[in-house]
């Protein structure tokens, strides 16, 4: 767990804090919100689930000035690439189940996320590995769904009043090995 996130020990909710981590790491260099102090506080006072819309605000964060297109999941615009998407070496879903999938991602994420802390075996680092793992798993994006995946990571510990994430560039073949094994045990579900 310790290999795939890594969690600043200061625990904070101050975005000026937030911004300079997502500058670190690559994240928000030009972000629309970047002069807005208080951009991820409303996001922070959405309601108490998840959703699409909150999915694609957080996609105007990690990747600010691009057009529409880039903010749809995959299938939605009509364009129905020929090739496969591999992530590692596990294949996405087909672009018409994109949709569904994140369907069941969102109702998956919102009731475990409800019970983080409630006698939940799982802590909140395990769930946000998990989240991580399931989300780039459905790659429900043409492209940058690490850079959106960290970013939803970020809002979650945020709203458990932890810091952002300080790192997350595990190795890519340490990853893909974790990603097989995970897959033959199926204990990510």
């Amino acid at each position: 767990m310790r290999a795939v996130l890594s969690l600043g020990a200061k625990k904070t909710q101050d975005s000026k804090e937030f911004w300079e981590e997502l500058e670190r790491v690559e994240l928000a260099a030009a972000s629309p919100y970047r002069d807005d102090s208080h951009a991820f506080d409303k996001l922070h006072q959405f309601p108490g689930v998840v959703t699409h819309e909150t999915i694609l605000k957080l996609h105007q964060i990690a990747l600010p000035g691009r057009d529409q297109v880039a903010s749809l999941y995959r299938g939605q615009h009509g364009h129905q690439p020929t090739r496969t998407i591999w992530v590692g070496n596990h294949e996405a879903c087909q672009n018409q189940h994109v949709q569904r999938e994140m369907d069941k991602f969102l109702n998956w994420l919102n009731e475990k996320e409800a019970k983080i802390g409630a006698n939940e075996s799982m802590g909140i680092q395990k769930f946000v590995a998990l989240v991580h793992y399931k989300i780039v798993k459905i790659h429900p994006f043409y492209a940058a769904n690490g850079r959106r995946a960290r970013v939803l990571l970020t809002f979650i510990l945020m709203r458990h009043s932890l810091g952002p994430l300080s790192s997350l560039r595990p190795s890519e073949k340490r990853t893909t090995k974790r990603c097989r094994t995970r897959k033959k045990k199926n204990s990510a579900t």
